[in-house]
């Protein structure tokens, strides 16, 4: 009887053994699975992150390129205007030259001609500097927006780190 209370206290201590064995086990799978599910999300905001840098890069790409057509134009467009600029300096000293052979040559026909081809120059000067002034604002707006579009780029990119 001895041997059969023994025999049933070993096979009562191997049963609590193995629940307590399987309890074990089923905790340790379940924090696996807590711990599987916590990476997964932190994989998943780091795509997402990824993502948005990503999409902040491709905008800031499109505002750079837009920005680089306009400096551009704004360069052409100058140009036209420091050709235009000289063309009316030189309408000015012409005019000028004339004006003072017509006076030389008491032609008052000649100083008439030369009086409005003077106020012909000052007028595309003024144009011109006019149009001077409003292309210094395009170009400082566009420093502006540059800057804006480097400094969203900045953030994004900071804020995804």
């Amino acid at each position: 009887m001895l041997n059969l209370n023994l025999v049933l206290t070993c096979i009562s201590d191997i049963i609590k053994a193995v629940q307590d064995s399987h309890a074990k086990n089923k905790e340790r799978l379940r924090k696996e699975e807590e711990e599987k599910i916590r990476l997964q999300k932190i994989e998943h905001e780091r795509q997402k992150e990824q993502k948005q840098v990503q999409l902040e890069l491709e905008k800031a790409e499109k505002r750079r390129d837009v920005l680089e057509k306009k400096e551009g134009e704004l360069k052409d467009d100058e140009e036209r205007l420091d050709k235009d600029y000289e063309l009316a300096t030189r309408m000015l000293k012409n005019a000028k030259a004339q004006m003072d052979e017509a006076i030389a040559a008491n032609d008052m026909v000649g100083v008439k001609v030369s009086r409005e081809l003077v106020e012909a120059a000052t007028k595309k000067l003024e144009t011109a500097s006019q149009h001077r002034e409003a292309q210094t604002k395009i170009r400082v707006d566009i420093g502006k927006k540059r800057k804006i579009a480097f400094n969203k780029l900045f953030k994004s990119v900071k804020k995804a780190k």
